[in-house]
């Protein structure tokens, strides 16, 4: 009896884990949060542009970016350590920059989103490679990854303007208050427009890159833009037409 207790008492905490790691496994609507998350940190803030709630909004969608980025890579614990390392940094700076404008702060927060858009890609880009088949799964992590990339040079791009100003050539602006923030100081929303017309190679040409820094920068995005589309989403749509076909060949 003594001798079965250790067992017995081993046993819960084994069942836990395994619990735990099988429901992690599946992570139902992991992408497609983070894609809504984008979306709307895209679309819908800009709308606010100017309202004393831009600021707010600003936090929340970009806060909610972060959140849904560690629960897209939350798959294995290596990875959700290190999301959460990246991101609370970045999520803590955000909300003290509230009651601050100390540009280190900025800066610090700023470089630690960077990391965290850098980290989540990387491992959703290795998620959409890795697939052997196409799913709606699949397709969400598609999306997001090419999405996570114009967040990156978006963020790159702020960087840049704030350590060199005038890097960029940008359309002028109205300051809200005299308390602003450095975010929109920097004029993040523009960038966040400026990296996808860069990505997607459209090139409007009202914002335009002055300093060798950014002009590089956004060469090189563009450069990505066109290998995404023309290597992954190739291989991607290469996948569901020999599916396609394995599955009307086997139902024949």
């Amino acid at each position: 009896m003594n001798m079965d207790t250790p067992q017995n008492s081993g046993q819960p905490p084994t069942i836990a884990r395994q619990h735990f790691s099988s429901m992690r496994a599946r992570l139902p609507g992991r992408f497609s949060a983070l894609l809504v998350a984008m979306l709307l940190l895209c679309i819908v803030q800009p709308f606010f542009e100017g309202h004393w709630l831009a600021l707010i909004l600003l936090n929340i969608f970009v806060s909610g970016v972060l959140l849904s980025g560690i629960y897209a890579v939350s798959q294995k614990k290596r990875d959700l350590f290190v999301a959460c390392f990246l991101a609370l940094p970045a999520l803590v700076g955000r909300w003290l920059l509230l009651f601050t404008t100390h540009q280190v702060i900025f800066l610090v927060s700023t470089v630690f989103a960077l990391s965290f858009f850098v980290f989540t890609a990387a491992i959703i880009l290795s998620h959409v490679v890795r697939a052997r088949r196409v799913t709606a799964d699949t397709i969400s992590a598609a999306l997001c990854s090419y999405l996570l990339i114009g967040m990156v040079w978006a963020v790159l791009y702020t960087i840049i303007e704030f350590l060199h100003p005038g890097s960029f050539s940008l359309p002028p602006r109205q300051q809200v208050s005299a308390n602003e923030d450095l975010l929109f100081k920097f004029q993040f929303s523009h960038f966040v427009y400026y990296s996808f017309v860069t990505l997607t190679s459209t090139g409007f040409g009202d914002i335009t890159p002055r300093a060798a820094p950014a002009r590089a920068f956004s060469m090189l995005e563009a450069i990505i833009g066109q290998f995404y589309i023309a290597v992954l989403i190739s291989r991607l749509v290469g996948l569901y037409i020999v599916h396609s076909l394995e599955e009307r060949g086997s139902s024949e």
